[in-house]
């Protein structure tokens, strides 16, 4: 079985985004084991000894949250870090970005995407 983690960038309801970004990546369930160790051990590097920390690529280049006491360039090689754990875990990964007109606003970006995959949304 795969496990299947998408994420979105923009809204396709909102007509200020000008861009709609739907990505997306497929592991074999046994892969989930191996990620989560590689994510682990890049927490490890940089903050032994402390609970769970989330890696949400917008708040670590924003310097949001948890991430404002750490310096922008610690927040790059972190990110680095993290980008470079998931792409050494083999997948199929796909991505799909829309520049966005008025009129496609609220039209169903997302199930345009997905229906090539057979993913309900």
């Amino acid at each position: 079985m795969y496990i299947l983690y998408l994420d979105e960038s923009g809204n396709e309801n909102n007509p200020s985004d000008r861009y709609f970004v739907l990505a997306g990546l497929a592991l074999f369930e046994r892969q989930t084991y191996f990620l989560n160790q590689r994510l682990k051990d890049v927490q490890e590097k940089h903050f032994p000894n402390q609970p769970p920390i989330p890696f949400h690529a917008s708040e670590i280049r924003a310097g949001r949250n948890f991430w404002r006491r750490v310096s922008e360039e610690q927040r790059q090689v972190i990110l680095h870090d993290v980008i470079a754990a998931i792409t050494a875990t083999p997948s199929p990964d796909f991505s799909h970005a829309s520049r966005k007109r008025c009129a496609e606003a609220g039209s169903g970006i997302v199930g345009r995407v997905m229906s090539p995959f057979g993913v309900p949304v």
